[in-house]
């Protein structure tokens, strides 16, 4: 089904304008040479169901046609004055992947199909869960102690197998389907009857460019953060606060008005878990472990500083490219308890939004 907009909604002079939103359609209209449509095309792919591009019967890319339809694409015409019409559709991967990150044993439900066990930290743990580990290929295993999860989703991004889908999961937090009743009460021991499918992940990216969690809004990020550290080294906080917001700076100036409204705000989304297209999520880690990574090593202190940092960043990346968000609840996979949120959190945010 269409994402619901106008096709002319957006003009745009070029490519790069139109940041990481997605599209049914994207249509080019100016002259380029055969280069640049290759990029023109290797770019659009990740970011439109599919591409038309004029060509003029004089140019390179119409007397060339039969390499562009060389790579990856398929291809229809339609003839007109002076040129013809070219509507490109790439050939594209329809499977999803969503990964479980742990660091610990664990009781799992019986999980849908598509979901995977990955141990994160292993490097550090010296114990072996048996399942797949973030120590194996290119790797940052060791910075689990400061940046938790997202030595999973590293591994992940530059190991895994790449499917068209990609999401992440908590051992104890799992999407649910919006408002599910699916099976009556909710039961531990029918979990997996409540969590997100793959199927139904993938129909909801149809028409929006990211699933997270409802976010919470009880108090600022720096209030957030400042409860979290009571327990441990507020002095720390603040040394590794001030590095991180100068690897930020440096490398990405042009996010810096969408963090200073992201730590301004009451709403944070939580715990690093989503699902989104391969192609976003790449542009999403290339971004992030940019500074994160620089950030942690120099701050070099085995706390979870530089993770809220990195969950605080997720909500700034998500700000800054204008993404379409759909908020979905959360099963908390607890032997004795779960938190699912319902129609009246969905409105409540709707309040906070509005």
């Amino acid at each position: 089904e269409p994402i619901y907009e106008n096709i002319y909604d957006g003009i745009f002079s070029n490519i790069d304008e139109i940041k990481l939103r997605y599209h049914d359609i994207s249509i080019f209209t100016a002259d380029r040479s055969l280069d640049e449509w290759f990029k023109i095309f290797e770019r659009a792919s990740r970011t439109s169901k599919i591409v038309i591009a004029f060509f003029h019967e004089d140019s390179e890319a119409f007397q060339n046609i039969d390499r562009i339809s060389a790579g990856g694409v398929r291809i229809f015409t339609k003839t007109a004055e002076r040129g013809c019409w070219f509507f490109i559709i790439p050939k594209r991967r329809e499977d999803c992947q969503s990964y479980v990150v742990t660091h610990k044993r664990y009781f799992f439900p019986e999980l849908p199909a598509g979901y995977e066990l990955i141990q994160a930290g292993k490097k550090l743990q010296g114990i072996d869960l048996g399942i797949l580990s973030d120590d194996i290929g290119e790797n940052i295993s060791e910075m689990n102690l400061m940046i938790n999860e997202y030595t999973a989703i590293y591994w992940t991004w530059k190991n895994a197998p790449k499917t068209e889908y990609i999401g992440f999961a908590h051992y104890r937090r799992f999407f649910a389907y919006p408002n599910s009743s699916r099976d009556g009460e909710f039961n531990l021991g029918k979990m997996n009857r409540h969590i997100l499918t793959m199927d139904e992940a993938k129909s909801i990216l149809r028409d929006c460019d990211i699933l997270v969690g409802i976010p919470t809004s009880n108090f600022t990020t720096f209030e957030y953060d400042c409860r979290e550290f009571e327990k441990s080294d507020q002095n720390n906080y603040f040394r590794g606060s001030r590095i991180y917001r100068r690897w930020f700076e440096k490398l990405h100036p042009d996010y810096l008005e969408s963090l200073n409204n992201v730590e301004s705000t009451n709403l944070l989304i939580t715990n690093s878990i989503f699902f989104t297209r391969w192609s976003l999520f790449a542009e999403y880690c290339d971004w992030i472990f940019s500074f994160l990574i620089p950030a942690a090593r120099e701050y070099a202190t085995n706390d979870r500083t530089m993770r809220y940092k990195g969950e605080r960043a997720f909500m700034v990346w998500i700000l800054h490219n204008n993404l379409r968000l759909k908020f979905l609840p959360i099963l908390l996979n607890r032997s004795n308890m779960h938190e699912s949120f319902g129609a009246e959190n969905f409105a409540r945010l709707d309040r906070i939004l509005t």
